[in-house]
């Protein structure tokens, strides 16, 4: 699949519902080279830091990666299936923001019950600070999430770790992480009116 029908598939998807979300100011097509890794480190480094601050471009990020993923691993000799397949990946996803930001209710803040809230609140590692190892991410709990899943990307956007928990705690292993790399980490869960997902934020370990 050609990169530009790459393009022509997300911006479908994107395009059918743009006049509903807050966009800032980040061309389509560095979205598109971000995900495809094709930016220097540091123009990639910086732009992951503005795509990392808004929930509405991060899931478009994340929607256009797997779409270059799906582009990737296509067989040849199903190449003719994948523009259908990533029309409706992209239309899924869309329609998936959408029912999520209608989902989602104002936050109650209490660390264990509470009312329904529209964001996980990260506890620690707090918003760019430098933690030594053992590394124990902690979060708020939400009511009626049985279980989440926290995610550590690097400055590239590369998951450095994934783990899952019924807890509002969760130990990295120290081989996952090494130290001195700027790293984001965010936990998301499931509830009865949608998908919950905390804000990113940004932590080195020291070493």
């Amino acid at each position: 699949m050609t990169d530009h029908r790459l393009s022509a598939e997300y911006r479908r998807g994107v395009d059918a519902h743009a006049t509903d979300r807050p966009v800032p100011d980040v061309p389509p097509e560095r979205l598109e080279a971000l995900a495809a890794g094709q930016l220097p480190e540091a123009e990639a480094a910086e732009l992951m830091d503005q795509v990392m601050a808004h929930a509405e471009l991060m899931r478009e990020f994340e929607l256009l990666r797997a779409i270059h993923r799906a582009g990737a691993k296509a067989a040849p000799a199903a190449r003719w299936m994948v523009p259908a397949a990533l029309a409706a990946a992209a239309v899924l996803a869309v329609v998936g923001t959408v029912l999520y930001r209608g989902a989602v209710r104002p936050e109650g803040p209490p660390l264990r019950g509470g009312a329904v809230q529209e964001t996980v609140a990260l506890v620690s590692p707090t918003d760019g600070a430098r933690v030594p190892r053992p590394l124990t991410m902690v979060w708020r709990s939400v009511p009626d999430a049985a279980r989440y899943r926290l995610t550590v990307i690097d400055q590239h956007g590369n998951a450095a770790f994934t783990g899952t928990t019924s807890d509002t705690t969760l130990i990295v292993p120290d081989s996952a992480l090494h130290a001195g790399i700027p790293y984001r980490w965010w936990v998301e869960t499931t509830v009865p009116a949608g998908v919950v997902r905390a804000a990113p934020e940004r932590f080195r370990l020291t070493p």
